[in-house]
C-alpha cells in the first residue's frame, strides 16, 4: 500500500539524546508485519538503486526485508490500531500519527495514494 509524506520525522537515537532527525518528504511503503503491526518504509526503488551500487562495488547485495534493509529504510513502526486505521481511510485522506520521546512530540502527517 503506498502512502505520501506531507509531514514526516525519521527521528534516530540513544537513551541519552537525538542523534537525527529528518524530515522526508516523497511515496512510502506501507509492509504489514506477522504481529498485527507494520512498518511505513521508504519504497522499495531506493533498495533496488542501492544494491545496483553495490554490484558496481563488488559489495554484497541487500536481501529485501532483511533485517538490515529493515533498519535502513524503515520511518515508523505502526501499532495495530494505527495499522487498521490506515488500512479503512480513504485515498486522498490523511492520516496523523503522533510520537512522544526525548521530550518532544513529533505529529507526522501522511496521505494515502
Amino acid at each position: 500500500m503506498k502512502f505520501e509524506a506531507i509531514e514526516l520525522w525519521r527521528v534516530r537515537g540513544n537513551k541519552d539524546r537525538i542523534t537525527s532527525e529528518t524530515k522526508l518528504m516523497g511515496t512510502l511503503d506501507l509492509i504489514p508485519i506477522p504481529s498485527g503491526r507494520a512498518f511505513l518504509m521508504l519504497p522499495v526503488a531506493d533498495l533496488i538503486a542501492t544494491n545496483a551500487e553495490h554490484r558496481k562495488y563488488g559489495i554484497m547485495e541487500i536481501p529485501p526485508l532483511s533485517r538490515l534493509d529493515i533498519n535502513i529504510r524503515r520511518i515508523l513502526e505502526l501499532t495495530k490500531a494505527e495499522f487498521q486505521q490506515a488500512l479503512l481511510i480513504n485515498a486522498g485522506d490523511t492520516l496523523f500519527i503522533s510520537r512522544q520521546g526525548w521530550g518532544k512530540k513529533w505529529i507526522h502527517k501522511i496521505k494515502k495514494i
